[in-house]
């Protein structure tokens, strides 16, 4: 009769624990770490995310951020000694510009050790291209460079999946990460601590996902004339906001005009 009324206690004990867990378990079932850039693009139109990429292109070559620094919809900050600088000396994912390091000594790449980190408004994806002329297996491995959203995740480089090769011998690879159960604000890139060799890489296209309609200027869940004001005062005062960045390059200005009427008209 004992070990009867142990073997209930124990039985309940497993369902009580179960019914804590699971709600856990399921929320993280819901992130799902990417090395293909297509697969990350591909879930986010499945899942129905407006997406928003930074591609670089509207800053002029040799421009240098200091922590704290907006580009875009992105801040930076935590860059340690040196700041950041958007360059052009070498092949990249999309035109011509990417972020690298303000280090002349090494051509202007992050170097194995350096971090930043970005705040960003609420997305449910994080993704960003890598650029290396490192070879992989030899001078650049697995989990080398981290991507790390707290309390959610962290993406890691697989040099196994690569991207593409450009510019003759620069490699591509694409970390990335979405979270269909929250959102974030936060995250981080990291040289990982155990890597074995230091290496030189460069960063482009970062890709966010927020719950944002474009041309909602006035943030009232419609694109309609009650847009026009807000959006004329965002375009004369030179600032920045994800929903009147109409053409998506990564500032707002008179490029943003035509594709904001168009999206008054349905377009």
């Amino acid at each position: 009769m004992q070990r009867i009324k142990q073997y209930c206690t124990v039985v309940m004990l497993a369902v009580v624990a179960s019914h804590f867990l699971l709600p856990t378990h399921v929320a993280r079932a819901d992130l799902t770490i990417y090395t293909d850039a297509s697969e990350f693009a591909s879930a986010l139109a499945a899942a129905g995310y407006p997406s928003s990429t930074l591609d670089f292109e509207s800053i002029t070559p040799g421009s240098v951020f200091l922590p704290g620094a907006s580009i875009g919809d992105i801040t930076f900050q935590n860059f340690g000694a040196q700041n950041l600088i958007i360059d052009n000396q070498y092949a990249t994912t999309s035109g011509n510009n990417y972020l690298g390091m303000d280090d002349g000594s090494f051509a202007n790449q992050f170097l194995g050790g350096y971090e930043f980190d970005m705040q960003f408004t609420n997305s449910h994806a994080i993704g960003m291209f890598i650029v290396t002329g490192e070879t992989p297996g030899f001078s650049i491995f697995d989990d080398d460079i981290l991507v790390t959203v707290p309390g959610v995740g962290t993406a890691a480089l697989d040099v196994d999946d690569l991207q593409a090769t450009i510019g003759g011998s620069d490699r591509v690879f694409f970390i990335g990460m979405i979270d269909t159960m929250v959102t974030f604000t936060d995250a981080s890139v990291r040289y990982s601590s155990a890597a074995v060799n230091s290496i030189v890489f460069n960063v482009d296209d970062l890709t966010t996902s927020g719950e944002f309609l474009l041309g909602d200027v006035n943030r009232d869940g419609n694109v309609n004339l009650l847009d026009v004001e807000p959006f004329i005062a965002v375009v004369s005062d030179g600032t920045f906001q994800l929903e009147a960045d109409t053409n998506q390059d990564g500032t707002v200005n008179l490029l943003d005009v035509q594709p904001f009427i168009d999206l008054l008209g349905g377009g």
